[in-house]
């Protein structure tokens, strides 16, 4: 089961309502101190969950299927991708898991790893957790 809590949970009126599981929540903090110095990726992600909504991210190409009910969020000027899938319509967005891709096309390991998110979408293996850390839903 991946907990997942909800990223800019303090904005309210959001486009695309962002949920990341914990080892995520880990990396996109990691990512930010190393590899993002001036916060770009972290601003274009706020932007689509806020304001444009990731349904416009996809016709900026943004978000991008990737096979299965699975989507990658990432930006050009990055490697860096989030892994997840929407949940109600398009209004959520769940990121099981995410990595630095090693080229411009997805290795073995890292289709695997999209596999394993469509397992987990098909399977409902993610539960909501407030603020408080206490799960807010059992799928």
């Amino acid at each position: 089961m991946h907990d997942c809590a909800e990223l800019f949970s303090d904005v309210m009126n959001k486009k695309t309502r962002v949920w990341l599981s914990s080892s995520v929540q880990k990396d996109v903090m990691k990512y930010r101190r190393k590899n993002d110095p001036n916060g770009l990726f972290w601003k274009k992600l706020c932007w689509c969950s806020v304001e444009a909504g990731f349904e416009h991210a996809e016709l900026a190409e943004m978000v991008r299927h990737e096979g299965n009910g699975v989507y990658r969020f990432g930006i050009k000027e990055s490697l860096f991708r989030l892994i997840g899938f929407y949940d109600g319509g398009k209004s959520n967005f769940i990121v099981i898991d995410s990595f630095l891709k090693q080229g411009q096309t997805l290795n073995a390991a890292e289709r695997k790893r999209v596999e394993e998110v469509a397992r987990v979408a098909k399977a409902k293996l993610w539960r909501e957790v407030g603020p408080d850390g206490i799960p807010r839903n059992l799928r």
